[in-house]
């Protein structure tokens, strides 16, 4: 009977040893989940301000391409008057520049590198991107008005597509209509 006793207390020793691991694992799961929850909201929050941050920029582009577009002095910068962007102070110099600050523009810049990280932003493929790209490319002020006119708003109209995707994505408002002309 001693025997007995004395099994039934190491087994129930043994229990306790194993319950008491079984906590320890239990927190240790509960503490490493914690962390990976703190980790993922960390990385969503990098991820909303890297979106926002291009959505405020694309906003900002748009609003220079309308500028462009409504400016009477396009005309003065486009087609055959293009070629006097090479004398300074001319309005063909000011329109070329506002176009090159267009093409390097950081908003581009932002949504490739937010997408290259691997971020969501919402249904933005590849294919999308590489047509925004051509399309920016396409720009040149040699084109006649018409021609740099109707380029302009291709570029304006997906990037007003791909910003209101983004913002979808990630739940902020995105509020940019289509253009009308002033």
């Amino acid at each position: 009977m001693p025997e007995a006793r004395a099994k039934k207390t190491r087994d129930s020793l043994d229990f306790l040893k194993q319950l008491d691991a079984n906590r320890k694992d239990a927190r240790d799961f509960a503490g490493q989940v914690q962390k990976d929850a703190k980790a993922e909201d960390v990385a969503k929050q990098k991820e909303n301000e890297r979106v926002s941050e291009f959505v405020k920029q694309n906003k900002r582009l748009i609003s220079n391409i309308d500028e462009l577009l409504d400016g009477p002095e396009l005309a003065k910068g486009t087609g055959g008057s293009s070629v006097l962007k090479v004398m300074p102070g001319s309005k063909a110099r000011d329109i070329d520049q506002k176009v090159k600050t267009l093409v390097a523009n950081q908003a581009f810049n932002t949504l490739m590198e937010i997408k290259r990280s691997g971020a969501t932003l919402g249904s933005i493929s590849g294919p999308e991107l590489q047509l925004l790209e051509s399309q920016i490319a396409n720009l040149d002020t040699g084109q006649s008005d018409e021609q740099f006119r109707e380029q302009l708003g291709k570029v304006r109209a997906e990037l007003r597509r791909l910003g209101a995707l983004a913002a979808e994505g990630s739940g902020i408002k995105w509020d940019v209509g289509a253009y009308v002309p002033k």
